[in-house]
Formats: C-alpha cells, sequence, structure tokens
C-alpha cells in the first residue's frame, strides 16, 4: 500500500475559498488515508489524504465528497467535509479538510478498554451521548442520507459532559446508493453480515442501537452464553453470532444466550437501572429489530423522547452510590439495584411531557423549556440547590437569561432573575416562559 507521507511546512490550496494553509504534523493513519493538522487562516482544520488504493477502490469517493461539501452538516457534531484540497507538487493525491476534533473528545471503544484506559462518564453523561446522537442521526437521515458505518471508529465522546462528535463523514452517501463500505462486523445490522443488504437508512438504525447498548452497558447487546462458550471467536463465530443465529442476551422469550452469573452481573446490574421504556426500545431493537425493515427498527425519535427522560430521572443511592434511574413517585420507595437499601424518590417537576426530579444538584436543561435543540440542548439554564442555612428547602436557580414567574398555591407570586432562585413548594408552578413546571404533591408525584 502506497502511504504519501507529507511533511510539515508542506503547502496546500483549499479549492473553494482558494486559500493557502501548512501542514503542521501527521495526527495518524488508518484504512483509507492519513490525517495531519494544518494551520489555516481561519483556524486549525484536519486534512485526510487518501491512499491510492482507497481512491482506486472508490470510485464515487469524489461525488460523494462534492456533494457533501455543498449541503454542508446535518449537525455541528458532524466533523464534516469543508473542501476539497490540493497539495501543492503532489497533484495525483485525494485530499479534502475538516474541523479539528478537540482533545476533549476520546473514541468510544475506550468505554471498553481495559484499565487504565478506561473512561466511566456517569450515567447522566451517558443518556445525554444517547440522546445527541440519535438526533444527530435523525437530521442525517430526514436529508435521505444514510451514514453507513456507525461504530467504535467514528464516534467519538466527552466524558464529562455526554456531548460527542461524528468523523469519517466522506461515507454519507445518498440513501439507497452503492455502497462505500459494508461497516463494521459487530456493528453490521444481521442482514449486512450474512450479505443480503446493503447499508441504508434502515441498517444505520441497527448500528445506532449497538452503539446505544455499548454506552449505556460498556457490551455488546448479543454478547451472552453463547459468545462467553465459544472457544474461538473467528470469522465463522462471529457470522453465526452476529449475522445468521443472532439472539439477544436479555430476550424474554428465549433464555438460551441470557447472562451467564458471575460473568455478566456487572452488565444484569446496569441493564435493570435503566427505565423501563429504554429497556422496552433495546428489547426491540434487538428481538424484532433484529429482522430487516423499516417497520423492526426502532426511530430515532423514540430513542430521543426516552433518553431526555432517562437523563432527568437518574439518582444515586444514597448508600452506594450507585447511579439508576428513578420511576417511583414521590412518598414512595425503591431498592437500589446494587445493595438493595431502601431509597425513598426526591419530589419532582412536571415540564409537559417531561419530569424532573428535584434531587440536590439536579440540572434543568434548555430543551425542556423549550429553549435550544441540538447540541445546545443540553445546556443547563438551572440547577436545584439547598437553602444555605436550611437545607430541607430546595430552590432552582436560574442560570439562563430570561426572567420566570414561579406562582405558589397561596396566590403568591414573583419573579425569578437571572441568578434568583425560587423556592420550590408542592403546587409550585413556574413559568420558563414556552413552558409551565409544576412541583408535584407528594399524592401526585
Amino acid at each position: 500500500m502506497e502511504i504519501p507521507v507529507l511533511d510539515p511546512g508542506a503547502l496546500i490550496l483549499l479549492a473553494g475559498s482558494e486559500r493557502h494553509a501548512v501542514i503542521k504534523r501527521l495526527i495518524g493513519s488508518g484504512g483509507q488515508g492519513s490525517v495531519y493538522e494544518i494551520d489555516d487562516s481561519h483556524g486549525p482544520l484536519a486534512l485526510k489524504v487518501y491512499f491510492s488504493q482507497t481512491v482506486d477502490a472508490d470510485p464515487r469517493l469524489a461525488q460523494r465528497l462534492d456533494r457533501g461539501i455543498a449541503l454542508g452538516p446535518p449537525d455541528n457534531a458532524f466533523l464534516w467535509p469543508l473542501d476539497r484540497a490540493r497539495i501543492l507538487g503532489r497533484p495525483d493525491l485525494v485530499a479534502y479538510v475538516m474541523p479539528m476534533r478537540e482533545s476533549r473528545f476520546v473514541g468510544m471503544k475506550r468505554l471498553i478498554s481495559a484499565p487504565p484506559d478506561r473512561v466511566s462518564p456517569k450515567l447522566v453523561d451517558r443518556a445525554i451521548a444517547c440522546l445527541l446522537t440519535a438526533e444527530c442521526f435523525h437530521k442525517l437521515h430526514a436529508r435521505g442520507q444514510c451514514y453507513q458505518d456507525i461504530s467504535f471508529g467514528n464516534l467519538f465522546l466527552d466524558p464529562l459532559n455526554g456531548e460527542i462528535a461524528i468523523c469519517d463523514n466522506d461515507n454519507v452517501d445518498v440513501n439507497g446508493a452503492p455502497a462505500a463500505v459494508y461497516g463494521t462486523r459487530k456493528f453490521m445490522a444481521p442482514e449486512i453480515v450474512r450479505r443480503e443488504a446493503l447499508p441504508s437508512t434502515i441498517t444505520d438504525l441497527y448500528s445506532m442501537a449497538v452503539m446505544f447498548f455499548y454506552i449505556l452497558m460498556a457490551w455488546h447487546p448479543l454478547d451472552g452464553r453463547r459468545e462467553h462458550e465459544t472457544l474461538l471467536l473467528d470469522g465463522d463465530a462471529e457470522v453465526s453470532l452476529y449475522g445468521t443465529d443472532p439472539l439477544f442476551m436479555f430476550d424474554e422469550t428465549d433464555e438460551s444466550n441470557g447472562p451467564v452469573a458471575g460473568v455478566h452481573d456487572p452488565i444484569v446490574r446496569r441493564w435493570y437501572s435503566l427505565p423501563r421504556t429504554v429497556r422496552t426500545l433495546l428489547t426491540r431493537a434487538f428481538t424484532t429489530g433484529l429482522k430487516a425493515g423499516i417497520g423492526s427498527r426502532v426511530l430515532e425519535t423514540e430513542w430521543i423522547e426516552a433518553f431526555a427522560t432517562m437523563r432527568d430521572t437518574i439518582i444515586a443511592c444514597p448508600n452506594c452510590t450507585y447511579e439508576q434511574v428513578c420511576e417511583t413517585a414521590s412518598g414512595g420507595q425503591f431498592t437500589c439495584v446494587a445493595c438493595q437499601t431502601p431509597i425513598a424518590p426526591p419530589a419532582a417537576m412536571l415540564l409537559g411531557r417531561g419530569r424532573l426530579l428535584l434531587s440536590h444538584g439536579a440540572k434543568l436543561r434548555a430543551d425542556r423549556i423549550g429553549r435550544e435543540s441540538g447540541r445546545r440542548r443540553n445546556t443547563v439554564v438551572a440547577t436545584v440547590e439547598p437553602h444555605p442555612r436550611d437545607p430541607s428547602i430546595s430552590g432552582l436557580r436560574n442560570l439562563g437569561t430570561t426572567t420566570w414567574t414561579a406562582v405558589y398555591v397561596d396566590g403568591r407570586s414573583t419573579a425569578v432573575a437571572p441568578g434568583q432562585a425560587a423556592r420550590l413548594a408542592p403546587g409550585c408552578r413556574i413559568d420558563f416562559g414556552t413552558v409551565h413546571g409544576l412541583c408535584l404533591n407528594e399524592d401526585h408525584a
């Protein structure tokens, strides 16, 4: 394989803008080509230079690049092709520039790496990563495009806040066009593994569900007893596990690939820490969703609502700190899935169809009050804080830019300017401008 090596200081021309930039350093090489950091007058960019074999094997590459550049990204989380590039003195090379991936983003594979390389985001940040991923691919698919290779190599995560970055968007194509890649086997829809179909928006939905399972569980959804008992996990075994004979490890009608006691205990514990809505969608994705066809796959919009609700209803066990979703009403009680300690749920606020637990430190995010979408949907606009002199009293501090109105059951109302806090009391209604929040009484929680 011919690997083009470009020296620091080499000059490139950005074709669309006709401005010059300089190669700064090699970032790395992969299966398709090499990526360099370049200095540009508009800031740092990444330059991808293809191996000649990649170009020869992919006759539609240039067409996809030009279409993508003309359309622009469906969301800023996509590190999208910005411009074609010409390396001066190397007219034979095909290349393009894209935004640089920020150093805070790490590969999704580090969710399952061995320590100390493994990253372990909080459960709320895992839910946010799933939510943003679903929203990004919903926008892509709504344009009639498919990604083709949703996998560890192409999605990146900020483990501190759940934000994502999506790379290798040169694979994106019009849905139904001849595929440039088949994908990555453990993420492929079973019909692709069996070579009965090519990548499409429908197969993207399956790959996306696999990614959600990995983000939440750090495990593959089909790796149960069968995978554990497989002595040699070669190509034939993978075709069987993920293509010709796939079976969900939490399939309720066939337990032959279920969790193995003493091996999968952490996976089982995490499974039951998830809300019923998410478990139901995951079960659909890996039972009926193992069959090809749009009707069998879970849609992005279903995931978006489920993960937004999950994000707002997570608490930590006061005894062992294990994170889990609380679906029990205030005034009731449930048991920690890890240590079996009884937990009394905190008060809650209704926000349209959503619900926010009002435990100290809880965060109200922009999408719940109709303010933002996309990456900004998770912007924190308020936090629940204890009263400085009486921790039994909670307040909701306004971290946004607009003034709210809080109305209490005795008829009093007060304006809550940015920086101020509204006392949270049963029956209190807060007008956020576009959405009203209701602090629930215990018997209505």
